[in-house]
C-alpha cells in the first residue's frame, strides 16, 4: 500500500536547526507553522558561512505563524540582539518569547 504524505508539518528547529527549519519552511506545502529554539542569532554570519541574513529573509517571506524562544542567559545571543531580529519579523504572525535565567542548553531545565 501506498503510504499518503501528511497534510500539515510543523517544524520545530533548536540551534543551528531553528534557522534552517525557518529558511525551509516555504518550500513545504505541508508546513504550518515553525518553532525557533535558540536560534544562534549573534553568530548567524560564521555559523551559515555568511548567509545567515538570507535564511532569515526566507523565514520572513513565508507568512507562516513562527515561535522564537530563547533564553536570557542565552549562551551566543544576547535578548537584546534576539528581539532586535524578532521585530524584523513579520509582526502578525511572529511571537518572541524570552525564559528568564534559561542558557542556549536550557540546563536545569529538563523537567
Amino acid at each position: 500500500s501506498t503510504k499518503k504524505p501528511p497534510s500539515f508539518i510543523l517544524l520545530v528547529g533548536y540551534s543551528y536547526g531553528s534557522i534552517i527549519s525557518a529558511s525551509a519552511s516555504p518550500k513545504i506545502p505541508q508546513c504550518i507553522g515553525v518553532a525557533m529554539i535558540s536560534p544562534p542569532l549573534a553568530v548567524r554570519h560564521w555559523l551559515y558561512m555568511f548567509h545567515g541574513n538570507y535564511h532569515l529573509d526566507q523565514a520572513r517571506r513565508s507568512g507562516l505563524p513562527l515561535l522564537m524562544i530563547i533564553g536570557s542567559k542565552d549562551n551566543f545571543t544576547s535578548e537584546d540582539v534576539f528581539m532586535d531580529i524578532v521585530h524584523t519579523m513579520p509582526k502578525t504572525t511572529t511571537t518572541g518569547a524570552v525564559l528568564k535565567e534559561a542558557d542556549h542548553f536550557f540546563r536545569g531545565r529538563e523537567q
